[in-house]
């Protein structure tokens, strides 16, 4: 098996090049009011359009902490992202409530299954 690295990044701190260079993304914000949070669209607004077309065919994975459904926030970071030519690789990760130990490990899990599939050639 191949070894993977990844990065942490925090919403203020990602740049273009960060996107570009990784072999997938994956987005881990919380819902506000129907909308993702407003680090993570600030991120992607200030990315937007210097992005492209070089994030075209990118992979990429949600995780989402909601309040209630969610439905409203993923479906805006999917056209966003969509709209930067990203793909989304895996089903969307969703949290509602408090979040416990069961969700870090389901967290760990998308990660290793990206991982995976990435050092397989799949993404």
């Amino acid at each position: 098996m191949c070894e993977v690295t990844t990065s942490l990044l925090r919403c203020v701190d990602v740049e273009l090049h960060h996107m570009q260079h990784a072999d997938a993304v994956v987005f881990v914000g919380s819902e506000n009011f129907g909308l993702p949070n407003a680090g993570l669209l600030d991120t992607l607004a200030r990315q937007f359009y210097s992005a492209e077309q070089s994030l075209a065919g990118k992979p990429f994975a949600i995780v989402m902490s909601t309040g209630n459904g969610g439905d409203g926030a993923l479906r805006h970071l999917r056209a966003l992202l969509g709209a930067m030519g990203m793909r989304e690789c895996l089903d969307s990760t969703i949290f509602h409530g408090a979040l416990y130990p069961e969700h870090k490990r389901q967290c760990e899990e998308l990660g290793e299954a990206l991982a995976s599939a990435i050092a397989m050639g799949i993404y």
